[in-house]
């Protein structure tokens, strides 16, 4: 490997660091090492481990689900209104022609906003001109 200048540490650092992540040299580190580790895995009393892919994203599952209900819950309601929109739009676009035709001073009715303030505005207004 190869230091640049500026990226060398000053031996000093390195052989503080060297001391501090050396392996011990004492042989009874590595035995009770040794018996930590198997006292851990027989503590499990035989019990299996799932150590598969799927073993990891079990906890997932409850989350995952809900999520994706909700995702479908929110798709659906959209779609609901969208399909909504377009029946009103095309039942208006059906029937606009026929009553401009029947009734002519009906069509102001029917270009005017669908909230109540206005459209009661409209239909004083077209009660008051006839």
């Amino acid at each position: 490997m190869e230091f640049h200048s500026d990226d060398r540490l000053d031996e000093k650092t390195i052989a503080a660091m060297r001391t501090l992540y050396a392996a011990p040299a004492d042989a009874g580190y590595w035995d009770s090492l040794e018996s930590r580790i198997v006292a851990r895995v027989r503590s499990d009393n035989g019990a299996s481990r799932d150590i598969g892919w799927y073993g990891v994203l079990a906890h997932w599952a409850a989350p995952g689900l809900a999520a994706a209900a909700l995702l479908l819950a929110v798709a659906g309601a959209v779609w609901s209104r969208l399909d909504q929109a377009e029946r009103r739009a095309t039942y208006e676009g059906f029937t606009q022609p026929m009553v401009a035709d029947a009734m002519p001073g009906a069509a102001q009715l029917l270009d005017i906003p669908r909230d109540g303030s206005s459209q009661r505005e409209a239909t004083l207004t077209y009660v008051l001109s006839h």
